[in-house]
């Protein structure tokens, strides 16, 4: 994946200066390269948390594999650039490795099979990600279900008892 001290001084020299792609890049890099090191998961937290509401959901995912190697190596490889070598990871990465798989080639069919995934995490990702992708195409009804159903599987994940408001006829501008 590269060198361990490369990713830290490309993470340090960051730091202080906000977050950017280039500081996400960098912590994820180092996070595939040493999930133990508490900097880097710290600041993927962070972003995880809302400091970065774009990447929130990317780093969310991060975090969650980070005990899996081979679905964490694959994020990694993508975030920095290697398309096939995350492709060949994710193709048999099961729920979660399908999704991400359908982030990576853009293909609705794949995420909308992802939506009925017995992994909440994969099944609200990849409504995330469909949403978003249906949102961008102008279908913005679709969208807002699709989004709704992936908001419910998130909340039942990290709070059962936790309901999402009730957004009733409300329209997507």
């Amino acid at each position: 994946m590269g060198d361990h001290f490369l990713a830290r001084e490309l993470v340090d020299a960051h730091t202080g200066k906000g977050r950017n792609s280039a500081a996400m890049r960098a912590d994820l890099g180092l996070a595939a390269l040493d999930p133990s090191d508490p900097l880097a998961v710290e600041r993927l937290r962070r972003v995880a948390a809302g400091e970065d509401p774009e990447a929130g959901p990317w780093a969310s995912v991060f975090l969650s594999v980070l005990g899996d190697e081979a679905l964490r190596r694959g994020m990694a490889a993508e975030h920095l650039g290697d398309a096939e070598g995350a492709r060949a990871i994710y193709e048999s990465g099961g729920d979660l490795g399908g999704v991400l798989l359908g982030r990576l080639l853009g293909d609705r069919e794949i995420l909308a099979r992802g939506l009925e995934a017995d992994d909440p995490l994969a099944g609200s990702y990849a409504g995330y990600l469909l949403g978003g992708l249906l949102g961008a195409g102008g279908r913005h009804g679709e969208a807002r279900a699709v989004l709704r159903r992936a908001c419910e599987r998130a909340l039942a994940r990290a709070r059962p008892a936790v309901r999402p408001p009730d957004l009733g006829a409300a329209t997507v501008p």
